[in-house]
């Protein structure tokens, strides 16, 4: 098959988008880290490995998922998960999961939910999470917080932008206005006991565009199958 100046163009310009997604590192305002345990948005999955590793070095991590292909569009790695157990093959006590685009193969989604099993203060959760991520640019209630602010680094002050640890970034609608997203939530144990916590981050304009990316992606080998089906003769 003879790939068309137009459609080679078009690939191109899909390749740059990639190659833009991974190296984009914008700085968000007030915002005092986007990271979680040093897993950054925009890591490859070997760098997210070692990330994991230099967290806990008993972490057992695995390949957690991959994304089916699609038409014009290989296989690839979907999610890595890292699980710190109490007792050898046992629950994760500390569960860290980071999610990769299909095509750009970079970090899109990292969550965290740690079970203190109630030997943390509620207040200290909160100290911790501000102390690393700085002021909440909204508080809905005593157990979540939210670091949201626009890709110009203002902070935007609802929860239009939240997202739970345990729902798949597949759930997430992409705003690109959403810059960057990190919310948290304390999951509340006996008095004034905290019992987990989770931590989710993802950037907006991230996920916009990895998804455009996909569709145009697909939609480019159909059109190249097309074409090449107009060339063919049916003798009748």
């Amino acid at each position: 098959m003879i790939t068309s100046l137009k459609n080679k163009k078009f690939l191109l310009t899909i390749v740059v988008a990639v190659t833009t997604l991974g190296l984009s590192g914008q700085s968000f305002g007030q915002a005092k880290a986007t990271d979680i345990v040093g897993l950054k948005l925009g890591m490859s999955p070997d760098e997210a490995r070692a990330a994991l590793k230099a967290h806990d070095a008993t972490m057992k991590i695995a390949d957690l998922a991959s994304w089916r292909a699609q038409p014009g569009v290989p296989a690839s790695i979907a999610k890595i998960r890292g699980c710190s157990s109490a007792v050898p093959d046992g629950p994760c006590k500390d569960e860290i999961v980071v999610t990769f685009g299909h095509l750009s193969k970079k970090a899109l989604f990292v969550t965290r939910v740690l079970k203190v099993g109630n030997g943390v203060l509620h207040q200290a959760a909160v100290d911790s999470l501000i102390q690393k991520y700085g002021q909440p640019t909204f508080r809905s209630s005593p157990n979540s917080l939210l670091w949201t602010y626009t890709a110009a680094g203002a902070p935007v002050g609802n929860t239009e932008c939240a997202v739970s640890a345990q729902s798949p970034i597949e759930s997430v609608t992409p705003k690109p206005q959403c810059g960057t997203a990190t919310s948290a939530n304390i999951l509340a144990g006996p008095g004034a006991l905290a019992s987990e916590i989770h931590v989710a981050t993802y950037e907006g304009q991230r996920l916009v565009d990895e998804r455009a990316l996909l569709v145009a992606a697909v939609k480019a080998h159909q059109e190249e199958i097309e074409r090449a089906a107009k060339g063919n003769k049916v003798k009748l």
